[in-house]
């Protein structure tokens, strides 16, 4: 039986993700700035990540996971 993926490993790749995120959203220009758009921006990103995240744990072989 092989291991899975280290749960601290998806930790750190989905909290790069948000980070990234937050970056992009930072450096946006700020004449074009929309706070709601940054918000389900960011949570979206978390969410996908999140549920990549939770399918790789549990389902080790899964591809989007």
């Amino acid at each position: 039986m092989t291991r899975g993926v280290s749960p601290w490993l998806l930790a750190t790749v989905a909290v790069g993700s948000v980070a990234a995120a937050v970056v992009g959203w930072a450096i946006y220009p700020a004449a074009a700035f929309d706070p709601s758009a940054a918000v389900v921006f960011i949570a979206a990103v978390a969410s996908f990540a999140g549920v990549g995240a939770f399918l790789a744990i549990r389902v080790p072989g899964n591809r989007v996971g």
